[in-house]
């Protein structure tokens, strides 16, 4: 009783999602927690057993093929599962899951189902874009900077075709000399 208590009470406290599923290709779900309404947008009984829509339709499509092939790649190695992707809620948002998960298998060694949680770190995914974003761009111009213009170069030097190329460099050296004489928010301006 109180094992079952327990997990009840992390089931109910979990920031997502927890499941057992039946590994096929649309990850028919045999339990959900109640963590689903928030995560997907769907009652846990929606997914059970495909009865409304399958975990695979929630899935963007994009993602369905890779988490197939990882699925199959941990199996094999007998590893655990993880992996992040998106997922498209019962409102149309999309949201960013980090999946992890493992194979049940049967006394023959045969997968007898996959269980496993996905937290929405959405928020997570935000962040890190928004941070890609400033360490690439000119917070002024919103034009790429030289610390991506410099990436790219390295990327360029690699052995390609023979192919001709040019770099044209315009140099913003007077407009130092204009903040300087008509102050420094007429050279941002200018920018």
């Amino acid at each position: 009783i109180e094992s079952e208590r327990s997990k009840a009470m992390l089931l109910a406290n979990l920031p997502g999602m927890a499941y057992r599923c039946t590994y096929n290709r649309r990850w028919t779900m045999q339990f959900v927690s109640d963590g689903c309404l928030a995560l997907t947008g769907y009652a846990p009984e929606d997914l059970l057993h495909n009865k409304t829509i399958s975990y695979d339709d929630v899935t963007v499509r994009a993602y369905r093929g890779p988490i197939w092939k990882e699925w199959k790649r941990v199996i094999a190695n007998k590893e655990p599962f993880r992996f992040e992707y998106e997922i498209t809620t019962a409102q149309g948002q999309r949201k960013w899951v980090w999946e992890m998960g493992r194979a049940v298998y049967d006394k023959d060694g045969k997968v007898e189902a996959l269980e496993g949680i996905m937290l929405d770190i959405t928020e997570r995914k935000k962040i890190e874009s928004d941070l890609i974003y400033y360490n690439e761009h000119d917070l002024l111009t919103g034009l790429y900077n030289r610390r991506y213009f410099e990436r790219l170069l390295k990327q360029d030097l690699k052995p390609r075709r023979a192919m001709k190329r040019a770099i044209i460099s315009v140099n913003l050296g007077t407009i130092h000399t204009l903040s300087t004489r008509y102050g420094y928010h007429y050279g941002l301006d200018l920018i």
